[in-house]
């Protein structure tokens, strides 16, 4: 890993938590409580200068405020900016009633935009894009084409080759790339869902989707199928000219969890 530029911003993402009411539930043998708590210190061990984090959707496995209260018991101990955006799990009216002033649509830190969509649709596990938030992401995009741009989403839009999950994607991907493509500050699309690692390139725009910080799904799947790797965050170093330097790190095998 490069030694940090004064100037390079480090921002981590963590997605998929599953967290629960009962601290003692698992998801899929998993127990996300724990698994979260360990990212968390791994986190701060490894980047103890980062800039803030993004924790890009299914925060909870249901949505109740005591899950999201739990959440916020690990991710209260951390100092600097945490920033939500809600999945297919979630409830956003609920996530913004208690998460408040953490739960925003755009920010703006040095010469970088951060624009987070909500691709929630009720009642299903993929995702949707109204046309009000496609709207909103075209019209802010026009008036910051001074900033490096970062858009962060839960779904995936563009498929895993993996069946099961691209059933699951978001709807309406071609729209939002229609919109994408008009802008070229636009340098990186970060989603979570897939629960495993993603990177790919599309017109110059880096394509990111990232581990859970529970269980792992493996790549490529027909079907539902668990994946034996551990735990993990993603990581970006974003550059003052726009490029990203970026990767996944997971937690050591010697980290205990509880499995089933």
């Amino acid at each position: 890993m490069n030694k940090n530029s004064p100037e390079d911003l480090i921002v981590i993402q963590i997605t998929d938590l599953h967290i629960f009411t009962n601290k003692e539930d698992m998801f899929d043998k998993v127990n996300t409580y724990q698994s979260l708590q360990a990212i968390i210190t791994a986190i701060k061990n490894d980047f103890p200068d980062f800039t803030m984090v993004l924790v890009t959707g299914d925060l909870v496995q249901d949505p109740e405020s005591g899950a999201y209260t739990n959440m916020l018991e690990i991710l209260g101990s951390v100092d600097q900016p945490v920033y939500y955006l809600p999945g297919n799990h979630d409830d956003p009216e609920l996530m913004l009633n208690i998460l408040d002033t953490h739960f925003r649509q755009q920010i703006q830190l040095d010469n970088w935009g951060f624009f987070f969509l909500n691709s929630y649709k009720p009642a299903t596990h993929s995702g949707y894009l109204e046309k009000k938030e496609l709207n909103t992401l075209d019209s802010w995009l026009a008036e910051t084409t001074d900033l490096n741009t970062l858009i962060c989403l839960h779904h995936h839009p563009v498929s895993i080759n993996s069946e099961w999950m691209d059933g699951m994607m978001l709807e309406n991907p071609v729209e939002l790339f229609e919109i994408i493509d008009k802008y070229d500050h636009v340098r990186g699309i970060i989603w979570g869902h897939i629960h495993q690692n993603f990177s790919q390139i599309r017109k110059n725009v880096l394509l990111l989707g990232t581990p859970s910080t529970c269980a792992q799904f493996l790549p490529g799947a027909k079907k539902f199928e668990i994946d034996t790797q551990q735990p993990g965050y993603r990581w970006l170093k974003l550059k003052n000219d726009g490029n990203i330097e970026t990767g996944i790190n997971r937690l050591s095998q010697e980290t205990t969890l509880s499995r089933r």
